[in-house]
């Protein structure tokens, strides 16, 4: 079963939608009986230091990490966590795997333009549709 957790920072209106966001998603992406846990982790300027607005990684097995930025609106927070659930997907279902080298579905894949890259693209396309979702439930 999926476990969701978040780092201490006080929480906000906002943030407590951000993690609801984040169950939502998970459902929505069929993740959420995986046997794997996502920190979700709120942090200050992280845009500023960083410059993005949200990353997610998945330092070791079936643990993902995803850094926001916790200055960010209400809106912008659920749209990038539209994103970077898509992305969670792509790393707990081994569709993204990324060693040495880069593998997208199983085929290595070069190095190309970010709004190129397959698992962008997908997560370009979900994040308005679980955005969309999640609004009107």
């Amino acid at each position: 079963m999926l476990k969701i957790t978040h780092n201490k920072i006080p929480m906000t209106k906002k943030r407590k939608l951000a993690l609801e966001a984040v169950q939502f998603f998970a459902k929505k992406l069929r993740i959420n009986g995986i046997n794997a846990e996502i920190q979700v982790n709120f942090k200050y300027a992280f845009l500023d230091t960083f410059s993005v607005m949200a990353e997610c990684t998945m330092p070791k097995k079936n643990f993902i990490l995803l850094e926001i930025d916790a200055d960010l609106s209400m809106d912008w927070i659920i749209q990038i966590v539209a994103h970077e659930m898509v992305h969670a997907k792509q790393w707990l279902k081994g569709e993204l795997v990324m060693t040495k080298y880069i593998y997208w579905k199983g085929k290595k894949v070069n190095v190309m333009p970010y709004h190129r890259q397959p698992w962008e693209v997908e997560a370009m396309k979900k994040q308005i549709i679980l955005m969309y979702e999640f609004f009107n439930k």
